[in-house]
Formats: C-alpha cells, structure tokens, sequence
C-alpha cells in the first residue's frame, strides 16, 4: 500500500512546474468510498480524502465534482484536466486514460 501512495506521490509532482491549470475531480456516489457530506455540502469519503491529500501536497488548484458515474466517466473522456476516481481499471479502458495508481486494490 506505501508503495502505491509513493507513486501516485511521485508521478503528480512529475507533472510539469507550470502546470499550474484547475483540475476537476469528479467521482460518484458509492460510500464509504465517496459521498456528500450533507452537513457540510462537500465530497468525503475513504477515496476522496486519498485524492484530495495528494492534490494538496501537490499543490494544485482543483475541485471535486459528485455525479452519476456515466456522466463523469463521459466528462473524463471528453474535457481537458477532468479526472475522474474511484474507477476500475479494466483492458478496455486501459488506453483511454492516463492512469496514475490504484488508490485500493479490491477482489472484484
């Protein structure tokens, strides 16, 4: 698990200095993964908190979006710095993204 934070950790800081562009996060509704604290109206979640622990010590401008899961899928795709967690990697998706680590490994 040390190692896979450690590359996530290391591929985000190997991102060009002057990339400095606003990131949108976007991920769906699957707790304890990610969710919307009503409370507070901001994203939480087991996922979330990896995600915006490393955005932050990276040091980049970003957001994070929760939406239907096809829809942010979609967005990733399509709009330029959209990213888009909690996903599975699979072949078939394996070239349409630039995949920086696993945040959990499961048995599904």
């Amino acid at each position: 698990m040390k190692i896979r934070w450690l590359c996530m950790i290391v591929l985000l800081w190997a991102m060009p200095a002057g990339a400095q562009q606003r990131f949108t996060l976007v991920t769906e509704e699957q707790p304890p993964m990610n969710y919307l604290d009503v409370e507070t109206g901001t994203v939480r979640g087991i996922s979330t908190e990896l995600v915006r622990a490393i955005m932050e010590k990276a040091g980049y401008d970003y957001h994070i979006q929760l939406m239907p899961w096809n829809r942010g899928f979609r967005r990733a795709l399509q709009d330029k710095n959209t990213c888009i967690f909690t996903t599975v990697r699979t072949p078939s998706r394996e070239s349409q993204f630039k995949w920086v680590s696993p945040l959990f490994s499961s048995g599904w």
